[in-house]
């Protein structure tokens, strides 16, 4: 049986990658989470999932074990096998009339 664990915890101590810093940017960790656990599947089988809310873009996509270098470490996974995801979160930006950026 396969469990698939969602990271929640931060592997960078960068303040901008915290969840402080999500709470303030208006990134609700949580519900991005249960969009991860609910997209599993998809991304298990190698396929980007993508996704949005009111101030954020969110791009998910998978890590593949496509070369030999992955396998090595990875010896128990086939080639072509989801190792991870990688999370993009784009936030929304705001345009005046004139076409320029604006504070959200």
């Amino acid at each position: 049986m396969n469990i698939h664990k969602v990271a929640t915890d931060w592997d960078y101590s960068s303040p901008r990658l915290s969840p402080e810093f999500a709470e303030l940017k208006q990134f609700d960790l949580q519900a991005e989470e249960q969009k991860a656990i609910t997209a599993l599947p998809q991304l298990m089988a190698g396929k980007e999932y993508r996704t949005e809310d009111k101030s954020w873009d969110i791009l998910m996509r998978p890590v593949l074990a496509s070369k030999q270098a992955c396998l090595s470490c990875h010896t128990n996974v086939q080639p072509g096998a989801t190792l991870g995801v990688i999370v993009y979160a784009v936030r929304k930006v705001k345009h005046s009339a004139s076409g320029k950026p604006t504070a959200p």
